[in-house]
């Protein structure tokens, strides 16, 4: 397998997570000339998959920048890097407004970069709000042996500290996000562009929502069950497809070994049985040592 690590999609956690199941695995070195050198984030241009089962997760661009931001928060803004130079802010709704600004759609182009566009070049997709679940799948989609219950038992790993850095949506900037990531979010999220959990004018706790919300959340969740299950069976469409090209190649490569053991035994009873091999010693010698072979 090969795992594309696009960056603030829980792939820190899947790395720790899947050699705690006893998968082993293997790190490149990192990329020196890309902004997240340190975790080796490597895309589908700099990674021969050849037929290798790949996999990368994606996450809903509105939550990818609140992660984005909260990160930035706890560890501090970069100057080499161009988002932070121009949207840096200690104000959530600042930092989002800047940064559509300076470059509408940048987590989208990361994101073809990492799956491919228009349709995946990767083999699964999974979603980071499906983090746990999605890793499992993967594994078996991949045929990796592997420790459910370890995986599943292995903690959370760089959270972001959502009650010392609250980021919650104005409507306003959360449609024009929404609007700067369309690809993105009609790719993979089209059921629910705009989570309502996300924004900061919620319902007061304790009052119930109007039945049109239960209807409208309802439709939402089916509609993403709908889209992954479809994305799910495309996953092990391909799975499959790589194991039966597998056996092919299995198959062949055994026929052309029994043609060889055929030529080769050929080979020998007709040494055996030529003049030669009774009246020289050394071609005896070489005669019994192709034999032993």
């Amino acid at each position: 397998m090969v795992f594309f690590h696009l960056p603030k999609t829980g792939g820190l956690w899947i790395a720790e997570a899947i050699e705690a199941a006893g998968v082993s695995t293997h790190r490149p070195d990192p990329l020196g000339d890309q902004p997240y050198s340190s975790h080796g984030h490597a895309d589908l241009q700099e990674v021969d998959v050849g037929e290798r089962f790949s996999v990368a997760f994606v996450r809903h661009p509105l939550e990818w920048w609140r992660s984005y931001w909260g990160h930035r928060m706890r560890t501090g803004w970069r100057t080499d890097h161009g988002v932070d130079v121009a949207a840096a802010s200690d104000d959530f709704n600042e930092f989002i407004t800047r940064a559509i600004a300076h470059r509408p759609g940048y987590l989208g182009e990361m994101v073809e970069s990492f799956v491919g566009s228009p349709r995946p070049k990767v083999d699964f997709v999974g979603r980071f709000e499906h983090l746990v679940d999605d890793a499992c799948l993967a594994l078996r989609l991949g045929g990796e042996p592997f420790s459910e219950p370890a995986l599943r038992a292995q903690p959370r790993c760089n959270a972001s500290d959502r009650e010392g850095f609250p980021a919650l949506y104005r409507r306003d900037v959360a449609r024009r996000l929404a609007e700067a990531e369309h690809r993105t979010i009609e790719r993979f999220y089209a059921y629910n562009p705009i989570p309502a959990h996300l924004l900061a004018d919620q319902p007061v706790r304790g009052h119930a929502p109007p039945a049109r919300s239960l209807e409208r959340h309802t439709l939402t969740t089916v509609r993403g069950r709908l889209q992954r299950a479809e994305e799910h069976v495309r996953s092990l469409e391909l799975a499959l497809e790589r194991s039966r090209r597998s056996e092919a190649h299995s198959e062949a490569a055994l026929e052309r070994a029994r043609v060889e053991r055929d030529r080769a035994m050929k080979d020998l009873a007709s040494l055996q049985n030529s003049r030669l091999v009774r009246r020289s010693r050394a071609v005896r010698v070489a005669y019994y040592r192709a034999r032993a072979r």
